[in-house]
């Protein structure tokens, strides 16, 4: 009998965009220059921890893109990641189907992406009520089964780190 190890599923919310460039459609804003900080300070904390992703599924909007090329900057190849438009505007239910698709192999996945999805899908699977998922938040929840059967609130939190927790470390 083979032994399940739990997955990790890591979920960040794209780091703080701006609204300076009022012409700009929603998909093509680039970050702030408090989000670039505050990935830039993630990516301090993934190097700190060790982190490894197996695979990264992103939303292919600037903001997201741009928050992964500087949070994920010497942590993971981008052979791994996968920017899909189907992210943008994803329901959490159509991005917990599409978590529960991924491969057993893969042990942590991080999920870049936009609210209401994000949030959505940390309460769905963790059964806690939050406040709110503010942008460039990081979470971990560790999750017992296989992929495809990962149950609605059956998720552990592990971490969650909105960008000012980061300071505090």
């Amino acid at each position: 009998m083979q032994l399940t190890r739990n997955k990790s599923l890591c979920l960040l919310r794209h780091a703080k965009s701006s609204w300076l460039q009022s012409a700009l459609a929603d998909f093509d804003r680039p970050l702030s220059p408090r989000g670039i900080r505050n990935a830039s300070d993630l990516n301090k904390f993934l190097i700190s921890r060790n982190f490894i992703f197996d695979k990264i599924l992103s939303s292919s909007s600037r903001r997201t893109k741009d928050t992964c090329s500087i949070a994920l900057d010497g942590i993971t190849s981008r052979d791994n990641t996968i920017f899909t438009d189907s992210l943008y505007s994803a329901s959490a239910n159509s991005m917990i189907n599409m978590i529960r698709s991924q491969n057993n192999d893969l042990n942590t996945i991080l999920v870049v992406g936009h609210n209401p999805s994000i949030h959505e899908v940390f309460e769905v699977l963790t059964g806690k009520n939050l406040i709110k998922y503010p942008t460039g938040t990081f979470s971990v929840v560790r999750c017992p089964l296989e992929w495809e059967n990962v149950l609605d609130n059956f998720c552990e939190v592990s971490n969650f780190l909105p960008p000012k927790h980061l300071y505090e470390l």
